[in-house]
């Protein structure tokens, strides 16, 4: 049974929701997906650096394990903290902030893009002698491509 235009007006009251009507061109948007696809691409990522790092540790070197343990799950810094409180605020917005918060998404994507195309630590990584097959920048590339589908639809 479809809401009345008092029903909608106490929800809208109470909740600071404005509901869909039905039949509109435009869906809500999942506001939550641009958040699960970079988490996914995340964990990827932090699998196959975790596998760098226990074989670095596997050689007992001080050095390979001073790399181990500071140099590799922090190379994303400041990139990846500013991306993740885009990410969280989008998925938290309501529809009013929901463009502003979309804009902010969108600097941090392309900000944390021109960081994956020049870290040299992601190349050291992905390029490494040690046999391990680590990937960074496909999953992750992957994650902020769907990330820009999900806000531009």
């Amino acid at each position: 049974m479809p809401l009345t235009d008092q029903q909608k007006a106490f929800i809208r009251a109470y909740l600071g929701t404005k509901l869909p009507q039905y039949g509109d061109a435009h869906p809500v948007a999942d506001v939550q997906l641009p958040l699960k696809h970079w988490q996914t691409g995340k964990e990827i990522a932090d699998k196959a650096i975790s596998l760098l790092q226990k074989e670095l540790k596997s050689f007992e070197h001080p050095d390979l394990n001073q790399i181990a343990e500071y140099g590799l799950h922090g190379f994303g810094g400041q990139h990846q903290t500013k991306l993740m409180a885009a990410l969280t605020d989008y998925a938290q917005s309501n529809e009013d902030g929901r463009e502003t918060a979309a804009n902010a998404v969108s600097k941090h994507v392309a900000e944390y893009r021109g960081f994956l195309s020049s870290n040299p630590v992601l190349t050291l990584c992905e390029a490494n002698p040690f046999g391990i097959k680590v990937d960074i920048r496909g999953p992750l590339g992957a994650a902020l491509d769907e990330i820009e589908k999900n806000l531009a639809a």
